[in-house]
C-alpha cells in the first residue's frame, strides 16, 4: 500500500507523466495510421480495369443505399498522384520496416541516452518528418514518400522500447502495471481518433490537412514531454521527496534477470514458442490488412467516402478493443473458477479468434457495393470475433515462460512486425485493378494464413510452465521483478498488448510470485 503522506492520483507525478505518455503514444499511432485513410485521397483512381483477358472494363453499380450507378473510377477531390497498387503496397509497407529496424536498438539506446532523450529526439523527427510530407511528396513522388514514412517508423518504433525503460525507473512494485496499462492506452485512442478525424479532414479540407494536424499536434505535445518528463524521480525538479523516496526505495527492492542466465537454445528450439511466433505472424497479417489495407477495400469495393471509410474503420476498431477486454475477462473467469485448463483457454479463445473473422473474410470476398450492409455486418462480426485471439496467443508466454514471457514476446513482435511490412505489398500487388475477384483471392489468402496459425497453435501450444522455464526454490525471490495488482485477495499479472489489458496469469500461479517482464517495441507483457 502507498504511505498516507505519499501523492496518490492526480497530485502524483507519477500519474502525470503517465498521462503525458499516454498523449505521446496517441501521436504514435496517430502518424503510423493516419496514411491508411490519407492514401485513399492522395492517389487517383485507374479509369479502368481489366478483367482476366486483358481486356479494358468498367463496372457500374447502382449501390446499396445509393439512387445512381457508381463509378468505381471516380477519384476522390483533391488527388494528385498517378500510383498503382503495387506502389501504394510499398508506401503502407515502408513505415513497418522502420519500426523493426528501431525495435532493435531502441531499448538499448533509450537504456545508455534516458527515455526522454531518445524520445524526444525520435518524436521531433517523426513531427517534422509528417509536417513536410505533402510539400516532399509533391516534391519527390513516390520514393521521397517512401522514405520518409521508413524515417516515420524508424522515429516511433523506439516508444515502445522507451517507455519500458521509463518505467523501470519510474513505476512502484504494486503500480507498474496501472502506470504502463495508462501510457499505452493512448494508442487504442489514437487508432480510433486518427481513423475518424483522417477521414473528415480528408473531406473537409485535403489529404494534406492529415499531415498537418498531426504533426504539428506532435510537435505540440514535445513541450509536454520536455517540462515535465524526467528520467528519474531524481532529476525531477518539482517531486516531493516523499513521492521520490517512495519509488526509489520500491523499486529498489526488485532483481533483474541476468542475461547470462537466459535459456536462448531452448526458447529459440520450443515447439510452443515457435506456435506463438507462427500465430502471432499470422494474426498480424491479419491485423494490417484491416487497419492498413482496409480502407482501400472499401473504397474500391463498398465505394464508401473517405469520411464514410473513417467513421466505419473508427467504429471497427472500437468494436475490437470491446472485445478484447471482455474476452479477457471471460477467459480469466473461466481459469479461476477452474472451469477450463489454461491451455484449453488458449486453444478455445485462439479458434475463436480465427475461425470467426477467417470465415467472415472468405465471404466478404463475394460481396460488394450491392451488398453494403452484408459487408459491414462481416467487418463488425470479424472485429468482435478476433477479440478472444488476444485472451489466447497473446498471453501464452506467461504461462508456459513466465520469467522469459518479455523475452518472448520481443521476439514475437518482431516477427510479427515483419509479417504486417510484407502484407501491404502482397496484397496491395494482388490488387492491381482494384476487382472484386482479386480482393477474393486477398481474402482467401489472408483466411488462410489464419487458418493456418491455427493450426499451428492447436497442435503445439501448452499451458503449463515448461521444465526449462522453472526457477530453482532458491533462487526464486531473489530473481522474480515483483509486479502485481492486489485484487480480490488474488494476486494478477497482466499482459498488455497494443494498449489493451488483456488476460492474467494462470490459476496456478496466483498466490506464489510477484513478476514484472520487460518487452521492446509496441508489446509488453508485464
Amino acid at each position: 500500500t502507498v504511505p498516507e503522506h505519499v501523492p496518490t492520483g492526480f497530485s502524483s507525478y507519477r500519474l502525470k507523466q503517465a498521462l503525458v505518455l499516454m498523449l505521446g503514444f496517441f501521436f504514435v499511432f496517430g502518424l503510423q495510421i493516419n496514411i491508411s485513410i490519407a492514401i485513399v485521397c492522395m492517389v487517383k483512381v485507374s479509369n479502368t480495369t481489366t478483367d482476366n483477358t486483358g481486356n479494358a472494363t468498367s463496372k457500374f453499380y447502382i449501390c446499396e443505399g445509393d439512387t445512381q450507378p457508381s463509378d468505381p473510377s471516380q477519384s476522390v477531390p483533391g488527388a494528385e498522384f498517378e500510383w498503382n497498387n503495387s506502389q501504394q503496397g510499398w508506401i503502407l509497407s515502408s513505415f513497418y520496416f522502420g519500426v523493426l529496424i528501431s525495435q532493435i536498438f531502441g531499448g538499448i539506446t533509450a537504456t545508455k541516452f534516458g527515455p526522454k532523450k531518445v524520445l524526444g529526439i525520435a518524436m521531433t523527427t517523426a513531427g517534422i518528418v509528417t509536417v513536410l510530407t505533402p510539400e516532399v511528396t509533391r516534391a519527390g513522388g513516390f520514393g521521397a514518400l517512401v522514405a520518409l514514412r521508413v524515417i516515420t517508423g524508424l522515429s516511433t518504433g523506439v516508444a515502445g522500447p522507451s517507455n519500458m525503460v521509463f518505467w523501470s525507473k519510474w513505476a512502484p512494485v504494486f503500480e507498474r502495471t496501472k502506470l504502463v496499462i495508462i501510457s499505452i492506452q493512448g494508442s487504442t485512442i489514437g487508432a480510433l481518433v486518427t481513423l475518424v478525424t483522417s477521414g473528415i479532414l480528408c473531406t473537409v479540407a485535403s489529404w494534406t490537412s492529415i499531415f498537418y494536424v498531426f504533426g504539428l499536434s506532435c510537435i505540440l505535445w514535445l513541450f509536454l514531454w520536455l517540462f515535465h518528463v524526467f528520467d528519474t524521480p531524481r532529476d525531477h525538479p518539482r517531486i516531493s521527496k516523499a513521492e521520490r523516496d517512495f519509488i526509489e526505495d520500491s523499486i529498489g527492492k526488485t532483481t533483474p534477470i541476468k542475461t547470462s542466465e537466459i535459456p536462448w537454445k531452448k526458447i529459440l528450439m520450443c515447439p510452443a514458442v515457435l506456435s506463438i511466433l507462427v500465430i502471432a505472424m499470422c494474426a498480424n497479417w491479419a491485423t494490417v490488412s484491416i487497419t492498413t489495407v482496409g480502407p482501400t477495400y472499401l473504397r474500391e469495393i463498398l465505394q464508401l467516402t473517405p469520411l464514410q471509410i473513417g467513421l466505419l474503420s473508427g467504429s471497427i476498431a472500437l468494436i475490437m478493443v470491446t472485445s478484447t477486454i471482455i474476452s479477457s475477462l471471460v477467459a480469466d473467469f473461466l481459469r479461476r473458477r477452474r472451469i477450463l485448463s489454461t491451455v484449453a483457454t488458449r486453444k478455445i479463445f485462439q479458434a475463436t479468434g480465427s475461425i470467426i473473422p477467417a470465415t467472415s473474410a472468405v465471404i466478404m470476398g463475394f460481396l460488394d457495393c450491392r451488398h453494403r450492409t452484408a459487408a459491414i455486418s462481416l467487418l463488425i462480426l470479424s472485429a468482435v470475433g478476433s477479440g478472444p485471439s488476444y485472451a489466447a496467443f497473446h498471453v501464452n508466454a506467461l504461462d508456459i515462460a513466465p520469467r522469459y514471457a518479455g523475452i518472448i514476446s520481443g521476439i514475437t513482435s518482431t516477427f510479427a512486425t515483419v509479417s504486417g511490412a510484407i502484407a501491404p505489398i502482397v496484397i496491395k500487388t494482388m490488387t492491381q485493378n482494384g476487382t472484386l475477384e482479386e480482393w477474393r483471392s486477398v481474402y482467401i489468402l489472408s483466411a488462410s494464413i489464419g487458418i493456418f496459425g491455427l493450426i499451428i497453435f492447436l497442435l503445439f501450444a501448452q499451458g503449463e510452465v515448461l521444465p526449462w522455464a522453472k526457477l530453482d526454490d532458491d533462487n526464486k525471490d531473489l530473481e522474480l521483478v515483483e509486479d502485481t495488482i492486489k485484487s480480490d485477495g488474488d494476486q494478477e499479472v497482466f499482459s498488455i498488448h497494443n494498449s489493451v489489458t488483456v488476460n492474467t496469469l494462470s490459476p496456478e500461479f496466483y498466490g506464489e510470485h510477484n513478476i514484472n517482464f520487460q518487452n521492446r517495441g509496441f508489446e509488453n507483457d508485464s
